[in-house]
């Protein structure tokens, strides 16, 4: 009898130190992966947490949507998208989430996954620019505030938060066709990757020569003027990316990120490694750092190859998201709608063979304009600046 009772509590006394012993795990853990951003534990898988995801979470994607229907090339094999495939709450469960997950049922909210479930893949340029002729700019906008899109082109995830708080800048004059194809199809794409982003439209005043490098300039201090941002995407507003699996996530400290370098025009052969234009991606650190870009070339030209030197000149690695995964080629492609070309700049190479004597002094760290207005419009926030050609800047 002794024995028996003996027995019976040491098994309660187990019982009651296991129970114990799962609540502090499952507490620890908790403890662990929100508040100290180590390893993220799942159904015995160990994710590490990284800031830069873009090559795990190309990987993830592009591996499940080979499986999914998505061709090599890009283009979808059927009529269906992924979220066709597979329910979202199944996505969720296969893809890598960080620190918490997403339920449905009790609304908890954290960290979005590394793979957003909203990709579609492929995306057929040529409807897009049918549909913006077809629907209003009223019908678009009511659709976007209803999908979250806040006064400004201001956006973020309802369900998680977003791991990259992105502000776009595309440097604009006359240009209005472009611009409606480009923000009727940037916002969803944005969305589909789960971003918390800003889009800024900085507009040149009639007058002087069309000048990309200050433009982007401003919209970098006028963007940090109204909010805080983990990384700068300067975004030409004729091109468009074919692929939402082409992130346009936050690069990593000193390792800028081309993000335009297959584009149609050119039948999608890579353009040669010094080639930093049309789109690239910037932390706040690294833009400060480079002083941005040159305020000195009025005209079409060279002021990115003049960025590119500056990014060498500090010891940055310019990064393409092919360098690793070759494979990746058919996803990072770019659409380019047609333009008439701007006059080229007549002292572009001049002023490129005298970049290094002008580093420090030529950039955000002179950087001068007239801003007439900063607004919020329902789609973007449109900063207008007049900015003037004179014998000082014209090199």
């Amino acid at each position: 009898m002794t024995i028996r009772c003996t027995s019976m509590i040491v098994r309660g006394v187990h019982v009651n130190f296991l129970i114990s012993a799962m609540f502090c795990v499952s507490f620890f853990s908790f403890m662990v992966t929100h508040f100290f951003g180590l390893p993220h534990i799942s159904q015995h898988r160990i994710v590490l947490k990284s800031e830069n995801i873009v090559l795990p979470a190309i990987q993830q994607h592009y591996r499940l949507s080979q499986k999914l229907g998505i061709s090599s090339g890009g283009k979808k094999s059927s009529t269906h998208g992924i979220r066709d495939y597979i329910p979202i709450a199944s996505i969720f469960a296969k893809i890598i989430v960080g620190s918490t997950t997403i339920d449905s049922k009790n609304k908890i909210k954290g960290l979005c996954p590394f793979v957003s479930p909203l990709l579609v893949g492929w995306t057929n340029m040529s409807m897009i620019a049918s549909d913006s002729r077809k629907e209003n700019e009223y019908a678009f906008t009511s659709r976007m505030s209803t999908m979250g899109l806040k006064p400004g082109g201001n956006y973020k995830p309802e369900n998680c938060y977003s791991r990259n708080k992105v502000a776009l800048i595309v440097p604009y004059r006359r240009r209005e066709f472009h611009l409606k194809i480009f923000l009727r199809y940037m916002h969803p794409f944005l969305q589909r990757q789960q971003l918390q982003y800003v889009i800024f439209i900085v507009e040149q005043t009639n007058g002087s020569p069309f000048n990309r490098g200050m433009l982007m300039n401003i919209g970098y201090q006028e963007a940090l003027k109204l909010g805080s941002f983990q990384c700068f995407i300067f975004h030409d507003v004729d091109l468009l990316p074919e692929d939402d699996r082409n992130p346009y996530t936050c690069p990593k400290n000193e390792r800028p990120r081309q993000m335009a370098y297959s584009i149609d025009i050119y039948d999608y052969r890579q353009t040669p490694k010094q080639h930093l234009g049309g789109v690239s991606a910037f932390t706040v650190n690294d833009f400060q750092l480079i002083n941005g870009f040159s305020n000195l070339f009025w005209g079409w030209g060279s002021e990115d190859d003049d960025l590119f030197r500056r990014v060498l000149h500090h010891n940055l690695t310019v990064i393409r998201i092919t360098d690793d995964e070759p494979s990746f080629g058919n996803i990072v492609r770019y659409r380019m709608i047609d333009h008439r070309k701007e006059k080229s700049n007549p002292d572009r190479d001049l002023l490129l063979d005298g970049w290094k004597y002008r580093l420090i002094n030529d950039g955000l760290s002179n950087l001068s304009y007239i801003k007439l207005h900063v607004q919020l419009t329902p789609l973007f926030t449109h900063v207008l600046a007049d900015i003037q050609q004179t014998p000082l800047t014209s090199g």
